[in-house]
């Protein structure tokens, strides 16, 4: 005779499945959500630098500076400022943080800004 187990009740495959598919498509979101996180935050590091920048564009154009309406692009007044040649004597601790800043970081700061009549203004959506 064969016996039976009574009371006893397991999981069916269909059941093991369906569970194992949801705990894929959590983990697939997670790991995604956790791998955008650096590129988050260099974006953010990204536009505060723009932001900087068209501070102190405006501050070197109010003092009298005649050499950013001279840049015809939005790279060149940037590589103007980050050279010195619009800084006065009290951004000195701006020109010191722009310096830092490399190639790269340069031009994709500059998608943040926009240069209209020789003046950097900030374009926060980096369109």
């Amino acid at each position: 005779m064969i016996s039976q187990r009574s009371g006893t009740r397991a999981y069916t495959m269909p059941e093991t499945m369906v569970v194992l598919a949801i705990i894929g498509i959590l983990t697939a979101l997670a790991v995604s959500m956790i791998a955008s996180i650096p590129g988050n935050s260099a974006n953010k590091k990204d536009m505060r630098n723009a932001r900087l920048l068209a501070s102190l564009a405006a501050s070197a154009i109010a003092a009298g500076d005649e050499s950013l309406p001279a840049a015809s692009s939005e790279t060149e007044a940037v590589r103007l400022l980050i050279d010195g040649i619009t800084i006065e004597e009290g951004l000195s601790g701006m020109q010191f943080q722009a310096r830092l800043m490399t190639d790269d970081e340069i031009e994709r700061v500059v998608q943040h800004l926009v240069l209209d009549s020789g003046i950097l203004f900030y374009r926060p959506d980096g369109g």
